[in-house]
């Protein structure tokens, strides 16, 4: 009667592609590009754990400028102080378009450090992806 939400992505710097998949994570990571846009990826799936054969789809997707993945867990919706989940979802998008790539820099937009008592855990992970010439390096 457990499962776990989970998200699995691997980056290919050779191919240039994200190949990923979901399995009821839950919001899904935002996807940005420099200069240009800002989305939460696609995808959905299944839990892990409560089904005995699950199958998930692995998706794709292109990764041809410079690019800033960031996810979260879903307690960050519970610290958002707006009222709707689409509201909620919308203030991440906006942080994360607005330049708030770093865990120090959403951890500052949210006020996180102010909270003293969590109502559920908080997770964020940040993967920058730098591409000068035909030169590739990331950084976590």
């Amino acid at each position: 009667g457990k499962h776990v939400t989970v998200f699995v992505g691997i980056i290919s710097l050779s191919e240039r592609k994200l190949h990923y998949a979901v399995g009821a994570h839950f919001p899904m990571p935002i996807l940005s590009f420099e200069g240009g846009e800002t989305a939460f990826l696609e995808g959905s799936g299944l839990p892990v754990g409560l089904f005995e054969a699950p199958e998930w789809e692995v998706y794709e997707r292109p990764l041809t400028k410079p690019f800033h993945l960031t996810l979260f867990s879903d307690g960050i919706l519970e610290v958002i102080r707006k009222k709707t989940l689409d509201e909620k979802e919308g203030t991440l998008l906006e942080l994360v378009s607005g330049g708030r790539h770093t865990i120090a820099s959403l951890n500052d937009a949210l006020n996180l450090d102010e909270i003293t008592e969590l109502p559920d855990d908080i997770a964020i992970v940040s993967v920058t992806d730098t591409m000068s010439g035909s030169e590739n390096t990331s950084s976590k």
